[in-house]
């Protein structure tokens, strides 16, 4: 694959998964080039989503290089009073679990802290009600809470709240003219679709910026953030190495292959990193080969996200960074034994959402209710859970024709849970 033609790779994509609109940037060989489809121009910002935590992450990064953090200490000798529901993991949590998400402790609250600057730090307080789901540095499970968690470590330690930080100590002296903390009322256009439930220029879940409720960039800007993460200082920050090493593991081989600390790895090799995002009608896709000198940066607004992103970015990361990135699970043709069925069937339960499994044709069906106060997921479904060994389950979820795995774990005592679209629910007794 050439990047001659970018734009008609990018139509062709989008049009095969019903895309309303998108935009592509592509770093390789030492330049940038970016196409648009839709109503995007391709400079147009779209909601980044959790693309957003890698920016978190930097700034706790920069915190650690500065000598203002130590990763490896307890939270709570940088946060005085700071407590979760089990004194046990208040005492042992550290910022290192937060961002490879092993803190432990239920991570999709949603709850709205209001407009005013100082939301993160109110919202920090409501974790002392969260339930602990296993102790920190068990199991990795997906926690919105714990980057912003790790969003008010950087605010206390650099001595700035985390909008003024992102502005002042990334996107500013990187030149990154399309990327906000959250966009004004009077600000630039960007990307808003019908599903938007926060619009553009709206305050509200402020305390969430963090875990990406409302950044924006484009397409153009991520893949030089991507190059400033691999590049030293002066020139960028430097900080790959410190965001992918060491890593931890994944709640599933779909959701990534593995959790650094501020990345997610996405190649077998350990050679493609990145980071995906969503919020309600846009998706984001990240993929950076530092060694390769690549980055790829995918913005979709409607459609089938991740069928547009399976068509076009392995077959770029193959010909530009000379990586493979792996298929997506297969739904099994033949029904399953029943014996593979058995271990995923019954009732699993997280904070605000519950998963009753039962027995299908040749299948399990898993039927998920939010709670009323649930967070992003609100809507009750049911979806087909294809047994294809080693405790996964093939399953097409909601709005994809791309097959994704739920991953049953034990813990070390032996307690089991189900990873549900990366979230650990636990077995009911």
């Amino acid at each position: 694959m050439t990047l001659d033609g970018l734009d008609k790779t990018l139509a062709s994509a989008c049009e095969a998964a019903s895309v309303t609109a998108a935009s592509l940037a592509v770093l390789a060989e030492g330049r940038i080039i970016e196409a648009g489809f839709g109503i995007a121009r391709p400079d147009l910002p779209f909601r980044m989503g959790s693309i957003a935590k890698t920016f978190t992450a930097a700034l706790v990064h920069l915190a650690a290089h500065e000598g203002r953090l130590d990763l490896d200490r307890p939270v709570w000798r940088y946060l005085p009073g700071f407590r979760l529901a089990d004194p046990e993991a208040t005492e042992r949590l550290t910022a290192r679990h937060l961002l490879i998400h092993q803190g432990g402790f239920f991570g999709d609250i949603f709850d709205d802290e209001g407009t005013a600057p100082d939301a993160i730090e109110r919202y920090v307080l409501r974790l002392a009600g969260a339930e602990q789901t296993v102790p920190p540095g068990t199991l990795a499970s997906y926690c919105n809470a714990g980057i912003v968690l790790a969003a008010r470590l950087a605010e206390v330690t650099l001595g700035q709240d985390w909008e003024t930080l992102f502005a002042e100590r990334l996107a500013g002296p990187l030149g990154l003219a399309s990327t906000m903390a959250r966009r004004t009322a009077s600000g630039p256009d960007v990307m808003v679709t019908p599903a938007d439930s926060v619009p553009a220029g709206d305050p509200a879940l402020r305390a969430l910026g963090p875990a990406g409720a409302t950044p924006y960039a484009s397409a153009g800007d991520l893949v030089r953030w991507a190059e400033a993460l691999w590049q030293p200082a002066p020139d960028g920050l430097g900080l790959f190495d410190a965001m992918t090493r060491p890593e931890g593991p994944s709640p599933s081989a779909s959701f990534a292959l593995g959790f650094g600390a501020g990345l997610m790895r996405f190649s077998p090799d350990g050679a493609v990193w990145g980071h995906d995002g969503a919020v309600p009608g846009q998706a984001s896709f990240l993929r950076i080969a530092p060694g390769a000198g690549v980055a790829v940066a995918l913005m979709v607004a409607g459609g089938d996200a991740r069928l547009a992103a399976q068509t076009l970015l392995p077959p770029m990361i193959a010909a530009l960074a000379g990586s493979t990135l792996p298929d997506p699970p297969r739904i099994p043709d033949a029904p399953a034994d029943p014996e593979d069925i058995a271990p995923v069937l019954g009732e699993w339960r997280a904070p605000r959402y519950r998963i009753s499994v039962r027995r299908g044709e040749g299948h399990a069906i898993a039927r998920f209710a939010p709670a009323a106060d649930a967070g992003d997921q609100t809507e009750t479904y049911e979806v087909a859970l294809h047994p294809v060994g080693g405790g996964a389950f093939a399953t097409l979820l909601p709005g994809s024709s791309i097959p994704t795995l739920q991953q049953l774990h034990l813990a070390p005592d032996g307690e089991a849970f189900l990873a549900f679209r990366g979230r650990l629910f636990r077995r009911c007794v």
